[in-house]
């Protein structure tokens, strides 16, 4: 994006929250919010991906704590989610701090319900946690929610939108016995992700649970 659509962009998102958000600064004072505004503002000047554009709105957005107010890529995000992009195909679900597969979205059965999901892409999953919470919009300080909304189904989508668009993932495991072991897996949209729900036989049992 040139420096010029970052702006305009920018200033646009900044006048809709500054002149008709009735809770703007409810958990995050006006000077430090106008002094974040500002400092966005002062990186604008030269141009930057698009993603990376995101990223920074979001973090803004998120810095409003209100569940009402987000900020998305896309007019309509359910298309764009199932056919557009690419992303991570495990559906995790995290319990603690741990994450675990719950339904494994490939043609691979090596990779089963259960499993512990340590790493991807060599960082740690408390890591992606932290992270993605920063992104995702919650009221108040709640962390339940943020926890809740990057569970499951909705974890690819947020890894895609707020960590990275990789074409591969490098996943680090711990198995059932608590063996440790790594995968490579292909990005996927989530469409083929889903259709392999019921197709891979190792997702089976928990699949069974659900229905």
């Amino acid at each position: 994006m040139s420096p010029n659509d970052l702006h305009k962009d920018f200033n646009y998102l900044r006048r809709i929250l500054t002149e008709t958000h009735p809770g703007l600064y409810r958990y995050t004072p006006k000077e430090k919010m106008q002094s974040k505004m500002d400092s966005i503002n002062s990186l604008l000047d030269k141009p930057m991906l698009f993603y990376d554009f995101y990223s920074i709105l979001s973090e803004l957005v998120a810095d409003v704590r209100c569940a009402h107010t987000y900020v998305i890529p896309v007019k309509d995000i359910e298309p764009y989610f199932l056919n557009r992009i690419k992303t991570i195909p495990l559906i995790p679900f995290a319990i603690g701090d741990k994450f675990y597969v719950t339904v494994n979205g490939t043609a691979d059965t090596i990779v089963k319900p259960g499993f512990e999901i340590l790493e991807i892409n060599g960082q740690p999953m408390t890591t992606i946690r932290d992270k993605m919470y920063r992104h995702i919009w919650a009221d108040g300080h709640n962390k339940t929610l943020k926890g809740k909304t990057m569970n499951e189904a909705f974890f690819p989508l947020f890894y895609y939108l707020m960590m990275e668009r990789s074409e591969t993932f490098t996943v680090k495991l711990r198995d059932l016995n608590g063996a440790e072991k790594d995968i490579t897996l292909s990005a996927q949209r989530f469409n083929d992700i889903h259709k392999f729900f019921n197709k891979n036989k190792v997702n089976k049992e928990i699949m069974a649970i659900s229905t």
